[in-house]
């Protein structure tokens, strides 16, 4: 059994289910942090949450249960991780979700509406990962989702080695489908030699 004490819950490292109710109707949660030893969020498990704004799931889980999330009235961003490969109906039924993240490369599967509840009420902006917009439009997703956006996992970092000799700048951001462009600019009596690598490209095509 797991109990909500605080407006931010965090459950412990080590539990790997949420139970069937374990959250529900615990209308002072404004945050909840699960860990990734969770693999299953069951029935019911967070519905009526309603100061729930956002929630992250990890990629330990694998399936989340009917109505789990159902009327967080405040819930409006979610974060579905890679692990996750079933939703059973009315997920997030009643809750006025924006924005979903699907960080998988494969679509999870949307299993029968038995009853006709929806996994969504609304219809999100969807964001996926890069290379992934036809296997989601393809997919169940694409009846509930307003749009796909294809999004780019990178962290770029550039600096000098010397600014007193010249100085290094990202003319262009990375994203889905477009190269960094990065640029050295020598100071007045020096001249570019080459990057770390050894490239000799100025500008450079990442």
């Amino acid at each position: 059994t797991l109990f909500a004490g605080s407006d931010n819950t965090i459950i412990p490292e080590g539990i790997t289910a949420i139970s069937t109710n374990a959250f529900n109707g615990r209308k002072h949660i404004a945050s909840i942090a699960i860990p990734n030893s969770v693999t299953r969020i069951g029935e019911y498990a967070f519905e009526g949450c309603t100061s729930l704004t956002s929630i992250t799931i990890p990629d330990g889980v694998t399936a989340i249960k009917t109505f789990a999330f159902s009327k967080c009235h405040a819930l409006t961003s979610v974060i579905i991780g890679k692990g996750v490969n079933s939703f059973e109906q009315g997920a997030f039924f009643n809750a006025p979700v924006e924005t979903v993240y699907f960080n998988a490369q494969e679509p999870a599967v949307g299993l029968e509406l038995v009853t006709g509840y929806r996994y969504f009420t609304t219809s999100p902006t969807c964001y996926i990962p890069c290379g992934t917009r036809a296997a989601y439009e393809a997919s169940v997703w694409n009846d509930y989702m307003e749009s796909f956006i294809e999004t780019y996992e990178c962290t770029l970092t550039l600096s000098s080695s010397d600014n007193s000799m010249g100085s290094a700048t990202i003319t262009q951001e990375p994203a889905c489908g477009t190269p960094a462009i990065i640029v050295a600019t020598p100071n007045d009596g020096y001249f570019f030699s080459q990057w770390s690598d050894g490239n000799t490209d100025n500008p450079r095509t990442l």
